[in-house]
């Protein structure tokens, strides 16, 4: 499931235009001129940590950042319906987003700049082997955009759908 999931993400960046613009080498460049960093996000919901409540559920995960540079970065977080429906029974679920971070030209992207809050519709469904869809937006600076799908693989059966969450925060450092 985690090669399906690392495939998805790499397709959709594949095909993600080029926004990333050229400034000519000179003084006066731009300062609205803006650059666009590609990577991937990557979570795992952890074993015994997903609660549906009918019309919320919530889900502990660990995740990994990855931007084409190689650079990676661990958050932690919570991840879920926060209204809708959800009647799902799930195991070894995973997340992937292609991750889009937008900023002025020369300045590089923070460390943890993906932790924050993104909303955006989200539903599932599964018999047996599950896929699940979510297009999520937000961020701590309003910068970085989870596009165009988040994709989800499970184990499980039932359907889910509504409002969807995802919220990071830094994760372990060791």
């Amino acid at each position: 499931m985690n090669r399906l999931l690392s495939s998805i993400v790499a397709v959709a960046i594949a095909f993600v235009p080029t926004f990333a613009m050229t400034a000519t080498p000179s003084q006066d460049v731009d300062p609205m001129v803006r650059s666009v960093e590609v990577g991937s996000l990557t979570c795992k919901v952890l074993p015994n940590t997903r609660r549906n409540y009918l019309v919320r559920s919530t889900a502990q995960v660990d995740c990994v950042f990855s931007s084409l540079r190689g650079e990676k970065e661990m958050y932690r977080g919570v991840a879920g319906i926060q209204l809708g429906l959800d009647l799902t029974v799930r195991e070894n679920e995973e997340l992937a987003f292609a991750v889009f971070s937008s900023r002025k030209k020369g300045e590089t992207r923070p460390p943890y700049a993906l932790k924050g809050k993104y909303f955006g519709a989200s539903a599932t469904a599964s018999f047996s082997y599950g896929i699940g869809a979510a297009a999520l937006v937000g961020g701590s600076r309003k910068e970085i955009s989870l596009q165009p799908l988040g994709i989800s693989t499970l184990r499980g059966l039932g359907i889910g759908a509504g409002l969807g969450y995802l919220y990071l925060e830094r994760g372990d450092t060791t």
